[in-house]
């Protein structure tokens, strides 16, 4: 456990988001448990666990099993609150109403009209207040993830699929309309979040994902935290520089993205197996640079043509370039809601704390 030096009051408020994060993670959890993990005394947790009970953001769940004493274990409160999610693919919404511990409550999608910028506001505007219809309790935060690059404040700088958004604070235009917090990120990052949390259940520490669809992009866990740069820019693959066989002044995404739709359409044997060569070796050389730069455990790989068997080709193909000991494990991911996810743990982190600290003991 770190130590903190601080004014009291300070102290005071890291030890309550301490034990509050903790219960939200890994509840169900008593308060032994909590007192073993963080280092707090037991009557340090016993006062902090009333307080938070006391306003509700906490409830019991039952009691250990075994033998000996029994304790009480804890749970985040569901009811306290909920989450509004709206992930855009394409140019569909995916949209959820979301309460405390994650349950997805109310959902559906809905389609984002580009025409303009007014009609692309309207749109989402009608989205969220259609959500706010079907909660069950008071919005807590909204968060809303796009296939685009996105600064550190949640201005839209690059949105392909939607450029009326270009240099538009997403973030501030939603927060002003709803009063509530907003958070705005790229996709690919928020799938990174939601798979790194939801299906790894955070057992490593570092991990790259791989969305290859329309765009070639990542993101990145490092340290057991999204690496997103300076500039946000950071996981940008699809600008590498990797091949000579890409024609001059076609940037690498742009090429992957072609191959990928021919893939998806190609009924002729012959082309496709070329065409599948051609993005094993792509997709490899990527990831090469990737284990030499960052060295991750785990890539994770995402996209309309992308299987296990395909994973399998880019292993063989890594395994002839790099040592051994340094090839990631290659996992591909099937789940379509990572990114929504994503987004629910990611609103919940910024939610729950000034000082998130907690360490896995």
């Amino acid at each position: 456990m770190d130590q903190y030096v601080g004014q009291p009051q300070f102290l005071k408020e890291v030890n309550y988001n301490i034990v509050n994060n903790l219960i939200a993670e890994k509840g169900p959890i008593s308060k032994p448990q909590i007192s073993q993990i963080t280092g707090l005394s037991l009557p340090t947790v016993n006062k902090i666990v009333y307080y938070l009970e006391g306003q509700k953001r906490i409830k019991e769940a039952g009691t250990t099993t075994g033998l000996g004493r029994k304790a009480i274990l804890y749970v985040t409160n569901e009811e306290l609150g909920n989450i509004l999610t709206l992930s855009l693919n394409g140019k569909s919404f995916t949209c959820c109403v979301v309460n405390m511990i994650g349950d997805i409550i109310h959902r559906f999608t809905t389609e984002l009209d580009t025409t303009d910028y007014d009609s692309s506001i309207r749109c989402v505007m009608s989205a969220v207040e259609r959500l706010m219809d079907n909660c069950s309790a008071k919005v807590m935060s909204i968060g809303v993830g796009l296939p685009a690059w996105v600064g550190l404040s949640g201005v839209v700088i690059n949105a392909p699929t939607v450029p009326v958004w270009n240099n538009v604070d997403l973030r501030k235009v939603l927060s002003d309309q709803f009063n509530v917090p907003v958070y705005v990120e790229s996709n690919v990052r928020f799938a990174t979040i939601g798979y790194y949390a939801w299906t790894l259940k955070k057992a490593y520490h570092d991990m790259v994902y791989i969305s290859v669809d329309k765009e070639l992009s990542s993101g990145m866990i490092l340290n057991d935290k999204l690496y997103s740069g300076y500039s946000c820019f950071a996981g940008a693959c699809g600008y590498m520089s990797i091949s000579e066989n890409i024609p001059k002044g076609k940037l690498l995404g742009d090429y992957v993205s072609e191959i990928v739709e021919k893939m998806r359409v190609t009924e002729e044997r012959d082309t496709l197996i070329q065409l599948r060569k051609e993005l094993v070796t792509l997709l490899a050389d990527v990831i090469i640079n990737y284990i030499s730069v960052v060295n991750p455990e785990i890539i994770v790989l995402d996209g309309p043509v992308i299987n296990k068997e395909l994973a399998k080709e880019i292993s063989d193909y890594i395994n002839k370039v790099i040592p051994q000991m340094s090839i990631p494990t290659i996992l591909v991911d099937n789940n379509s809601m990572s990114d929504t996810y994503g987004i629910i743990t990611w609103c919940k982190y910024k939610m729950n704390t000034g000082y998130n600290i907690i360490k896995d003991a």
